[in-house]
């Protein structure tokens, strides 16, 4: 039962937030031209450039292409 216990242990740990940083709200407009800009780059460029991450710039633009 020790293993159960320590597998339930290191559960809660990794459950707690790790950063305690507010969420970026990427403007549309910004994400539309620089999609225009550079229409060929990955999402990790365009979150450097735009200060936000590679899943927010993901969801942003797969949320512009379900209302374009």
């Amino acid at each position: 039962m020790d293993l159960v216990t320590s597998i339930i242990h290191s559960w809660q740990q990794s459950l707690v937030a790790k950063t305690n940083k507010a969420p970026i709200k990427t403007p549309d407009d910004a994400l539309i031209e620089d999609v225009k800009r550079y229409s060929d780059d990955y999402n990790y460029g365009r979150a450097r450039r735009l200060n936000s991450s590679k899943t927010g710039i993901f969801k942003a633009s797969w949320h512009q292409s379900k209302i374009c």
